[in-house]
């Protein structure tokens, strides 16, 4: 199961369902970019809530991919072993200093 996700996730096109991930993902790329643009508009504050909501859900959607990517670095040999760990802790700890940059903000 692991080297399916791996295939899908990070070779795209050696799996059926690789090339719909990365369409997905970028859709909800852009989707993110749309209604954090609009929330800046005075206009639709009225909609907020619903921009909140949006940007929630795709926030856990990215947060669940990076998440998957951690478990299947493992089925790629350039990763295995003692360096996929260090890998995945500097990442963790780049993307904790981001998070807690943006609430400081």
């Amino acid at each position: 199961m692991l080297n399916k996700l791996y295939l899908i996730l990070e070779k795209p096109n050696q799996h059926p369902y690789g090339k719909f991930m990365n369409l997905f993902i970028l859709f909800l790329v852009v989707v993110s970019t749309i209604v954090f643009y609009l929330s800046t508009v005075k206009e639709l504050f009225k909609y907020f809530p619903l921009f909140h909501s949006v940007e929630s859900v795709v926030m856990v959607i990215f947060t669940l991919e990076l998440i998957l990517r951690f478990l299947v670095i493992g089925q790629d040999p350039q990763y295995k072993g003692f360096y996929a760990i260090p890998g995945a802790i500097l990442t963790s700890a780049l993307m904790s200093k981001l998070h807690s940059d943006e609430k400081c903000n």
